[in-house]
């Protein structure tokens, strides 16, 4: 079974997207800071990482940095949660790093789609 991270600093969203996961037959961690998450990535291997944009600490895009450098392969299976506007910085790393961004509030059919579009990545 294919294993994710979800990083969100808010349990709530975490819990949800956990049993959204586990529904498309996913098995998830989920932690809730930029830190905790390095932490499992050095000890545990997955297959994507759903993370919060807006994070007190490390911010999600400063968490896709870090696991560029880790994990070249996962980075490109790195969503970006975000229930806010992008600013132009954040916006024009998004597009140059080709990260998927899943908007807040999310439902099932939309986080099933951004499934469904990662399966299909080669990597």
């Amino acid at each position: 079974m294919k294993k994710i991270l979800i990083v969100d600093d808010e349990p709530n969203i975490t819990e949800i997207l956990s049993l959204f996961a586990q529904q498309l037959g996913y098995a998830s961690d989920a932690v809730h800071s930029g830190e905790s998450a390095i932490e499992r990535l050095k000890n545990n291997r997955y297959w994507a990482v759903f993370c919060d944009f807006q994070m007190s600490g490390m911010s999600g895009l400063m968490l896709y940095d870090k696991i560029k450098e880790l994990d070249a392969v996962l980075c490109g299976k790195f969503v970006l949660l975000t229930g806010s506007v992008l600013d132009d910085h954040a916006e024009s790393s998004v597009v140059k790093e080709k990260i998927k961004v899943l908007p807040k509030p999310f439902y099932f059919d939309g986080i099933k789609q951004v499934f469904q579009e990662l399966e299909m990545q080669l990597n």
